[in-house]
């Protein structure tokens, strides 16, 4: 095997995993079972009580 023709194979080996993975999270993101965990995450923030929003340190 040149070192070309393992270029070649090991790129199209990576650009398949790249697209493999692209698609799953796609596919993970819009399930539709997904949309309630993403709705709880997207409150914690919100729920958080010990946040410093004023900026004042402490002081």
């Amino acid at each position: 095997m040149t070192y070309e023709t393992a270029q070649s194979v090991f790129g199209m080996a990576g650009l398949f995993l790249f697209l493999t993975l692209s698609v799953l999270v796609l596919a993970i993101t819009f399930w539709p079972g997904s949309r309630k965990s993403f709705d709880e995450a997207s409150r914690i923030p919100l729920e958080r009580e010990d946040l410093n929003l004023g900026g004042s340190n402490g002081r």
